[in-house]
């Protein structure tokens, strides 16, 4: 390529991206239902659930066919009946630069544990899942939780 093509295909890209800037327009969203909060305890609903998943991520994922997938656990294994390890994501960090831990999947789950009324949603089958552990760094993380 020649040095003034090179300059000229740059020259054409700044005046294309300086245009894009001052046409913005307001981008319009359209879904089948009302955002009914971002809180992500407080309801389960299906468009909530779908802008929900753009802003928050899980320790695991749900494929389309219902399997489970890694996310912010990269793996996990259950190590007795009542009993579950979860290996975190290293390097994960939230918005304002702090490391995610396992103390932060913690502060999660206490929530979850809240009183009726404080947080409607809570473990499946209306229990809240076992006691509260303090989290230790650089460990697994690991949950027990009583029989349905």
């Amino acid at each position: 390529m020649r040095p003034k093509s090179i300059i000229i295909g740059a020259v054409a890209a700044a005046v294309l991206a300086a245009g894009t800037a001052a046409d913005a327009k307001t981008f319009r969203y359209s879904t089948s239902g009302d955002i009914l909060g971002l809180d992500p305890y407080t309801n389960n609903e299906g468009p909530t659930n779908t802008m929900k998943s753009n802003l928050y991520e899980g320790l695991l994922h749900r494929a389309w066919d219902l399997s489970l997938h890694p996310a912010l656990a990269t793996d996990w294994e259950q190590t007795s009946p009542t009993s579950w390890r979860f290996n975190l994501r290293k390097g994960v960090k939230f918005h304002n630069g702090n490391d995610f831990t396992a103390a932060d999947v913690l502060v999660s789950l206490d929530r979850i544990r809240l009183p009726a009324g404080t947080t409607p949603r809570r473990w499946p089958g209306g229990r809240a899942c076992g006691r509260r552990r303090e989290a230790r760094p650089r460990a697994p993380w690991r949950r027990r939780c009583s029989p349905p």
